[in-house]
């Protein structure tokens, strides 16, 4: 059984709980193991923080579960590409290095209006 949920957040100090919530709610209605709600809801989290903090703009995000896996999109309406990087001292590296550790895989596209990240994380069979 697939299940989608999905919410726009405001660019608040409040939006990665929210999304963090979104996520578990999913997860728990679907009956998946807390330790990969957990998962999920932190790569959401670091996904929301990073696009607000570079776009100060609202933000969408989704999660998808299907079969074995949660997809986890957060999509912003920035006009440059997501700063993503590999010093995992400072904010977006930081968060690039939590979801490469968590997730099987991961990436972004740049659209004509924004943004999107995208995570895909796989239960354990």
């Amino acid at each position: 059984m697939a299940t989608h949920r999905e919410m726009e957040l405001r660019p608040r100090s409040s939006a990665p709980a929210l999304a963090r919530r979104l996520v578990y709610d999913a997860c728990g209605d679907a009956g998946l193991p807390n330790r990969m709600a957990h998962a999920a809801a932190q790569v959401a989290g670091e996904l929301v923080l990073t696009s607000i903090r570079q776009t100060r703009r609202n933000v969408d995000v989704s999660v998808d579960l299907a079969g074995n896996q949660v997809t986890v999109r957060v999509s912003d309406r920035g006009t440059a590409p997501p700063l993503l990087g590999h010093d995992t001292r400072t904010g977006p590296a930081r968060a690039t290095a939590l979801v490469e550790r968590l997730a099987s895989s991961w990436g972004y596209s740049c659209r004509e209006d924004g943004n999107e990240v995208w995570a895909l994380l796989r239960t354990p069979k």
